[in-house]
């Protein structure tokens, strides 16, 4: 966290939110907490969204794309509100208040969604992807070469694009360009891996269950195999866990060949201390 803040300090310090802090130097500290809702890394890239809504973007591809003299320029459409973003080796994924989602970036494998690969030119401005102006978007999720977005409703949906090798060979495609619904349940929070995916669902009984897709590799999807077997449904992770109740108690991440998971610990917890379960599995 300190390392964290540090950064965030060389950012605004090197300019970051000039417009609004004359003195950045006193206004250092009060910025980093007040303005910055979060910061997301990916292979090449970086990129923080502030509480206004806005994104800025540093890193060796997509500040070249979006041809920013500045590196922490803004990359969304003017007037536009972010509330959550994701990060792909060279892409970006935006959630608006208007529950639309905007991509930029290289479109090689047909990550952004937008129905056509782009081997030429990348996309620097921005784009809408149009099916999500009607289904609205919730969250975004990104890995190297794909993207994943869940919609709302009455049951949230998952929505999938890219370079995904087990979806290729479960459907039969090379590469999926428009956003394709997966019929995975109501899921709440994803974690994407290069080849596999960790799912938060939810179940009948209103409880939720840690779930696993993808290449099993390594024992990465948490099912007891580590032949390496596509699962094209989602299985269930043996965890020792028992109920959860409530999503803000879990939290999924996902490496190359490694997963992981995060519990808060009901149990042992009260109100002057969290305490929290970690798991892992994979190669580790």
């Amino acid at each position: 966290l300190s390392d964290c803040e540090r950064e965030i300090g060389q950012v605004i310090e090197k300019g970051f939110l000039n417009d609004d802090y004359k003195d950045l130097k006193k206004e250092k500290k009060a910025v980093g907490k007040k303005e910055i809702k979060k910061i997301v890394c990916s292979q090449n890239n970086t990129a923080i969204l502030t509480y206004t809504g806005d994104v800025y973007v540093f890193g060796s591809y997509l500040y070249q794309v979006a041809q920013h003299e500045n590196p922490y320029s803004t990359v969304q459409p003017r007037g536009i509100k972010v509330l959550h973003l994701a990060l792909g080796a060279n892409h970006i994924l935006m959630v608006t208040s208007s529950k639309e989602v905007y991509v930029a970036g290289r479109n090689l494998e047909g990550q952004l969604g937008l129905g056509f690969t782009s081997k030429s030119v990348d996309i620097a401005s921005a784009k809408s992807i149009e099916v999500f102006t009607h289904q609205g978007a919730k969250k975004c999720y990104a890995a190297e070469n794909y993207s994943v977005v869940i919609t709302m409703g009455t049951k949230s949906k998952v929505w999938v694009f890219g370079d995904i090798p087990f979806l290729q060979s479960a459907y039969h495609l090379n590469k999926q360009l428009s956003p394709k619904e997966m019929n995975w349940g109501e899921v709440d929070k994803i974690a994407c891996g290069s080849t596999h995916m960790l799912l938060l669902v939810k179940g009948n009984d209103n409880l939720y269950t840690i779930m696993s897709v993808g290449n099993g590799m390594y024992g990465k999807l948490g099912d007891g195999d580590s032949t390496g077997k596509n699962q094209y449904m989602p299985v269930r992770v043996a965890l020792p866990y028992t109920e959860i109740k409530y999503t803000r108690d879990v939290k999924l991440r996902c490496g190359k060949y490694t997963s992981g998971v995060l519990i808060k610990d009901t149990k042992n917890s009260d109100q002057n201390n969290t305490r929290y379960q970690l798991y892992m599995w994979g190669l580790c």
